[in-house]
């Protein structure tokens, strides 16, 4: 994650990647481990369409926005691949697989803190130059990197829930969904101080860029509303994980944290909201694209691209069927 604004590094991550994913592959076919070759696999198909795909086309080359979708496309294929085949494997996998939940859900928390850490430092250098060209120049920069970060975490999170797949640390689990997600929807908690107060906890790597400054009220306030409308627009997403708790009968509140955030937005925000949510809990997943392809017509390049890729993932999910119950019992009790 931290690299996604080293261009160079970012390329060698994916070479590497792809190298790794070569390995898995051959090493999961020479000694018959399924699990390792279904994972090398989604890996080498999520890196085939950095080249492939349309959506690719929709971001600007040598890109934050670029980057971060390039982590979106890998770690949603790998879950989806995953998800897929969790019937097939043992609980040793499973047991593995959890163990990627939390990694995954550690280090979305850690950035999403190293970069609001990033805007707080670049806005006090800001103040002590007052106000320069360059300290200017650097709070632009890390102000459309914490949009991009925010898009990228709160995109993941969502992807994270709805598949459902185990969590090593059940704890983790409800801290990330129950006080971040929740709380970001309803503006209840600020995200930064929220994992500073638990990174002890949960053995987060809290990175301080300088030992004392003044907080900016305006940088974490524009942190909690990316992070959120962020989430907003992956609402989707989250009442799929919503109704899946809820027939289990647990409730994680998404639902009203949801409806409690989109009273607060307006616009073409407030649209896609409703567009989403009405066509996720009463209709057809296929008339749900169309209806979504309609809504799409933000000018945030990285957000389209990710609307369009899950779009997608939609038409192949296999589990249509058990989701689509899920959802009414979740409506049925909702009205």
């Amino acid at each position: 994650f931290d690299t996604a604004c080293g261009l160079n590094t970012s390329k060698n991550i994916w070479s590497f990647c792809q190298n790794c994913a070569f390995l898995m592959t051959e090493l999961g076919t020479t000694h018959n481990a399924s699990q390792i070759t279904f994972i090398g696999n989604a890996i080498l198909h999520a890196c085939d369409e950095f080249v492939s795909s349309d959506k690719m086309e929709l971001l600007r080359p040598m890109s934050v926005e670029r980057e971060c979708f390039k982590r979106v496309m890998v770690i949603e294929s790998i879950l989806s691949a995953i998800e897929v085949n969790r019937d097939l494997e043992g609980d040793t996998m499973m047991q593995q697989v959890a163990t990627i939940t939390d990694s995954i859900t550690t280090k979305i928390l850690e950035n999403l803190f190293s970069v609001t850490e990033a805007s707080l430092y670049h806005e006090a250098q800001s103040k002590i130059s007052q106000g320069s060209r360059k300290s200017q120049f650097m709070i632009a920069k890390t102000c459309a990197f914490q949009k991009a970060y925010s898009e990228l975490s709160g995109s993941l999170l969502a992807i994270l829930l709805r598949k459902n797949l185990p969590w090593k640390n059940k704890q983790l689990l409800i801290f990330a969904r129950d006080r971040i997600i929740v709380g970001s929807l309803t503006r209840s908690l600020d995200i930064r101080s929220a994992i500073e107060v638990e990174a002890r906890r949960f053995d987060l790597y809290t990175r301080k860029f300088l030992s004392t400054y003044t907080i900016s009220s305006r940088v974490v306030e524009k942190m909690n509303d990316d992070f959120r409308i962020a989430l907003l627009r992956r609402s989707s997403e989250l009442l799929v994980h919503d109704a899946a708790s809820f027939s289990c009968q647990e409730n994680t509140a998404l639902l009203y944290s949801l409806v409690t955030a989109a009273s607060q937005v307006n616009g073409h925000e407030l649209n896609l909201f409703i567009s989403t949510t009405s066509g996720r809990l009463t209709i057809s997943p296929k008339e749900m694209l169309k209806e979504a392809s309609v809504q799409v017509d933000s000018s945030e390049k990285l957000i389209n691209a990710i609307d369009f890729h899950l779009m997608f993932q939609e038409e192949n999910n296999r589990f249509h069927a058990v989701e689509k119950n899920q959802l009414a019992s979740l409506r049925d009790w909702a009205l």
